[in-house]
């Protein structure tokens, strides 16, 4: 908790404007590949699992990434991996051949190159 006389900036977003993918008819896709084989994110050796939430727009634009789980042991990766997920372009998500603005689920596990 801040003390007393410091602003705090808290962000919040009404996910419920965006409708859960298990209320879509059809859900929104990659229109090219997210890739995460990238030399910064490799270079970060980082073991383990993430959680993100896709807030992804009408048009198909990503308008949000939340991620959940990020440890602080993760350092810059759940940054780089969400950076990454942001700058991507859906088909947008549909309910009976309309666009809708929709919530994604994506788990993210890093391993270990072998």
């Amino acid at each position: 908790m801040a003390p007393i006389g410091v602003a705090q900036s808290v962000h919040v977003t009404a996910t419920e404007e965006y409708v859960p993918s298990g209320r879509l008819t059809s859900l929104p896709t990659p229109l090219t590949e997210i890739d995460l084989n990238i030399s910064t994110i490799n270079s970060l050796d980082f073991v383990g699992k993430m959680e993100l939430t896709l807030l992804i727009g009408a048009d198909g634009a990503v308008d949000e990434v939340i991620t959940v789980g990020a440890a602080e042991e993760m350092g810059s990766f759940p940054d780089q991996v969400a950076a990454r997920f942001k700058n991507a372009l859906f088909k947008a998500g549909e309910i009976d051949g309309r666009s809708v603005r929709s919530r994604l689920q994506v788990t993210i596990i890093s391993e270990l190159a072998r």
